[in-house]
């Protein structure tokens, strides 16, 4: 066989040699073990969840207040209604660190299994800005504008709304996703009372009723307009009467 015939067979052979082994070695390669976030939101999406407050290092649950307010060391877990959801003081044995795509729920404080445990809120919010790190209130001008460090804060309506300038108790940075809110007054005060309608919403008065333009006739007739009678008689024609005698008689005449 001539050299370059020869050179050419061996490269062939060289190049059939290791696709082979490439290709047994990507068949042999095993499948990882470890699942990847959207596969467990797939298996996890058809479970209600219950959305509780726990300490990062313990994983006990604490009050729902410290994730609302987003405290340092806290952070929120779901926990799925197929298994037993803790008390407030217990240990949060299972669930994810991450919202599933399926809507979450509150949890009763005292936990247990099952749908029962789960808090329907569907209570709207009066929502305000303030500074996360202080929970400070501040004009809603800086949320408008996405200022980093500002963030709206919601609260049930009726909780007491903090005026500017004032800190924000009680309520939430994580508001249910089905309620409406509403923005409040500078001034604070009670929710009901400085929450402020959108200007699209019409105004609240009483329309006045539109003229009928045939206005039927009015039950009570018109009083007719009467004579008044005189109050004095006519006065007579004054008469002129005169005495004759005849022999011994008298008469009067009168004309």
């Amino acid at each position: 066989m001539p050299p370059t015939a020869a050179r050419a067979a061996c490269l062939g052979l060289a190049f059939l040699l290791s696709a082979g082994c490439a290709a047994t070695a990507s068949e042999a390669r095993p499948p990882g073990d470890t699942p990847t976030r959207a596969a467990a939101q797939r298996d996890t999406g058809a479970v209600d969840h219950a959305q509780v407050c726990a300490g990062q290092a313990t994983r006990v649950r604490a009050e729902d207040q410290r994730c609302d307010d987003r405290e340092k060391d806290y952070a929120w877990y779901y926990v799925p209604v197929t298994s037993a959801v803790p008390a407030v003081g217990a240990k949060v044995a299972s669930g994810i660190p991450y919202a599933p795509p399926r809507r979450t729920y509150r949890a009763s404080r005292r936990g247990g299994e099952g749908k029962g445990v789960l808090i329907l809120d569907e209570q709207d919010r009066v929502k305000i800005c303030v500074q996360v790190r202080t929970r400070v209130r501040v004009p809603d001008e800086r949320c408008d504008d996405h200022l980093d460090g500002y963030e709206w804060y919601y609260l049930l309506m009726a909780r007491h709304v903090a005026a500017i300038g004032k800190k924000a108790e009680r309520g939430t940075f994580f508001p249910p996703a089905s309620v409406e809110t509403f923005r409040a007054r500078p001034g604070g005060g009670k929710g009901t009372r400085v929450m402020v309608r959108p200007a699209t919403d019409p105004p609240e008065t009483d329309e006045p009723d539109e003229p009928d333009p045939t206005p039927a006739r009015s039950a009570t007739p018109e009083p007719s307009v009467t004579t008044a009678r005189p109050t004095a008689r006519p006065t007579s024609k004054s008469r002129r009467c005169r005495t004759v005698r005849s022999g011994t008689s008298t008469s009067r005449t009168c004309s």
